[in-house]
């Protein structure tokens, strides 16, 4: 007898808790994107209870995905178009305007929009430096292109003092692709001299004798114009 007393007791839990949860308002655990690396947020970090971002990517980003993960009973969509949790949506082309992406979560109860503003970064037509490890050189359709793993240099100070001296920290592994000049120069070392190579297939002999060797690159308008060996003193 009290052993069948107790099954109503047990269902009418089982259909509370389940009514319990029907009603948890909708809501993203977590959105992340493809392009993490090279992006900036505002607000930095995902909320959920934050319904609206911009991101900020690379000039040379041509495309998004999203990652919409939500928690069970709910489902999500990205600009309309059901996205399994945890998986990236199609791709989003990226234009230099700016570009509207509305991911909705769902449920029985009802449904919560977030709106991300994705745009890219200006390209940085100016000349500039950078430092870092070459992990492939390749051509393509008839230019050449450099993959580089780019480091963050720190300069010592702006005194006269004590120069130009700087130290390094490579504190990210993303490789930034970047065309290379026909008129591009190369230079390198060898024994202790530094001498100006002919063309890109000298850099090249140079480049597989020692991959791992750290480059100081130089750039106008986004296109690689020189490539020398990396100094601290400099």
């Amino acid at each position: 007898m009290k052993k069948n007393a107790f099954l109503p007791a047990a269902l009418c839990l089982l259909l509370l808790f389940s009514a319990a949860r029907a009603d948890i308002a909708p809501v993203l655990t977590m959105l992340s994107h493809s392009c993490e690396a090279t992006a900036v947020s505002s607000p930095p970090s995902f909320d959920p209870y934050t319904r609206s971002y911009l991101v900020t990517v690379a000039s040379w980003e041509t495309g998004i995905s999203f990652i919409p993960t939500v928690p069970g009973g709910c489902y999500a969509t990205v600009n309309g178009q059901y996205v399994p949790s945890g998986t990236a949506s199609a791709r989003i082309p990226l234009s230099d305007g700016p570009v509207c992406v509305t991911v909705r979560v769902s449920n029985t109860t009802g449904s919560a929009v977030y709106t991300v503003f994705v745009q890219r970064r200006p390209s940085e037509k100016r000349t500039r430096s950078s430092a870092g490890y070459i992990r492939s050189v390749y051509e393509t359709g008839g230019i050449w292109y450099i993959a580089a793993d780019l480091v963050t240099v720190n300069y010592r100070s702006s005194s006269y003092a004590d120069g130009s001296r700087s130290t390094y920290l490579n504190d990210s592994s993303y490789l930034y692709h970047y065309p290379v000049s026909p008129d591009c120069v190369y230079y390198c070392v060898t024994g202790g001299v530094t001498r100006q190579l002919r063309d890109v297939y000298g850099f090249l002999s140079v480049y597989n004798e020692d991959p791992d060797a750290m480059y100081r690159i130089l750039y106008v308008e986004d296109e690689i114009v020189a490539v020398l060996p990396y100094n601290p003193a400099y």
